[in-house]
């Protein structure tokens, strides 16, 4: 198989997805409806990871309370110079366990694979890899084990979704139950309900995905465990697990640049008559620094945007707004010599970035 595509509603998701399966194949399954782009990582048959194109495993593991913004910096850091999977090196400086990462991927999965089993349109392409490094901290899982499992959640969540018709919904606990009567997932659902927590905070901070924890919350109202609570917020604010990933990804993304013009300086410091000559205007724009540096910026105008995206919850306008909201700073929008231009992509939610020279 040297490649796949199509559109759905010739061809549903699942049967792709088995198809790729049952002849060990080993790539990523691209799909696409109305604008969203998911991306389904396979490995010799088997399910590796799946989510959005930019999907941030940092935010998931942010909001759920497994992960702080510092660790979650280094580990971007450390990822600029390896390459390596982001899960691999927060394992490795022991910022999570493997169970939290596990957890993570294994609801990113489900949660991925219950939407685009759903999609009655769209395109679908396999992008076959021969040289895939496998991940040492995570297990790869059975399609067959994970179709039947979704196909269940799909066939379940009308009757959950009746009992929980909104993720802004909060509970209370309305019986004092001893804590004896919950276990496993039931105890960890229980104890984070407090009065004040959407369904979507409980989803998030339990790490157990939107159909388990909806199907606890819907089973603990027909027990008459809790009930609706009656919470207005004062002010609506911003997510804090997106300002803390704004504020690691902007010191992350700001480092090695500014590591580079530090060493440039000591050296034009140190040996002006070999340095200078290197740094005029007519050669640096043809050297790999400028390239890199400029793909630098590039970089940081599109992690900007995700910032953006994360903390208003829309995408930008204009490349101005990134710069008032202060997620991006203005030198990245005029490199000497060059002018950037936003093209957003076609029904998508991306915005692509193209190099115009003056």
């Amino acid at each position: 198989m040297t490649g796949l595509e199509g559109t759905i509603n010739e061809f549903s998701v699942a049967d792709v997805l088995q198809l790729i399966c049952q002849q060990q194949k080993t790539g990523v399954l691209v799909v696409e409806h109305k604008g969203q782009k998911d991306a389904i990582h396979i490995e010799e048959g088997r399910i590796v990871s799946a989510g959005p194109a930019k999907y941030r495993l940092g935010e998931i593991l942010i909001r759920a309370h497994k992960l702080n913004p510092e660790d979650l910096q280094r580990a971007l850091y450390k990822q600029e110079e390896n390459y390596e999977l982001l899960g691999e090196i927060l394992v490795k400086q022991g910022s999570i366990t493997p169970e939290s990462l596990e957890q993570a991927i294994n609801n990113q999965i489900y949660e991925t694979l219950y939407d685009v089993f759903q999609w009655k349109e769209g395109t679908y392409q396999f992008n076959p890899q021969q040289n895939h490094r496998p991940s040492s901290t995570f297990k790869p899982m059975n399609f067959q084990s994970v179709l039947l499992d979704v196909l269940r959640m799909i066939d379940e969540w009308p009757e959950i979704h009746s009992f929980i018709p909104s993720l802004d919904i909060r509970f209370q606990k309305s019986l004092t139950m001893p804590e004896q009567i919950f276990q496993g997932e039931a105890l960890l659902v229980h104890n984070l309900i407090n009065g004040t927590r959407t369904v979507q905070e409980l989803i998030d901070e339990s790490l157990l995905g939107r159909f388990n924890t909806c199907k606890i919350l819907s089973e603990f109202l027909q027990a008459g465990y809790i009930s609706k609570a009656s919470f207005t917020p004062a002010t609506p604010r911003k997510s804090p697990a997106g300002i803390f990933y704004k504020r690691a990804l902007a010191a992350c993304q700001y480092a090695l640049p500014t590591a580079i013009f530090v060493i440039l300086g000591v050296l034009v410091l140190s040996a002006p008559q070999n340095i200078m000559p290197i740094l005029s205007p007519g050669l640096i724009k043809q050297s790999y620094l400028a390239d890199y540096l400029n793909n630098s910026r590039l970089l940081r105008i599109d992690n900007a945007r995700e910032i953006y995206k994360i903390t208003h919850g829309v995408n930008p306008e204009n490349l101005q707004q990134l710069v008032i909201s202060g997620v991006l700073n203005p030198d990245d929008l005029m490199p000497p010599g060059e002018k950037t231009s936003p093209v957003p992509e076609h029904n998508s939610s991306e915005i692509r970035f193209e190099r115009r020279a003056k």
